[in-house]
């Protein structure tokens, strides 16, 4: 059997598309509506350097992500 080959990367300002769909597997099927909030809170996400997505990609399909927030610690 052979394994398809997967990719583990940050998420960037083109995978938004990609993303709302995974978004359907979670929720009632719907993509959310690309108002103009939406479009500012991803950039504002992927400007965030204390936030990032990661995505893995299997044969150019997003198949999974995660979220990883860096909080400030002592």
């Amino acid at each position: 059997m052979k394994h398809k080959e997967r990719t583990i990367r940050p998420a960037n300002s083109g995978d938004l598309e990609k993303l709302l769909e995974l978004y359907t597997h979670l929720h009632d099927g719907t993509v959310p509506a690309k108002e103009n909030n939406l479009l500012d809170v991803w950039e504002e996400i992927l400007c965030d350097r204390r936030q990032k997505i990661l995505v893995i990609e299997e044969a150019g399909k997003l198949v999974s992500s995660c979220v990883l927030v860096i909080v400030p610690n002592l």
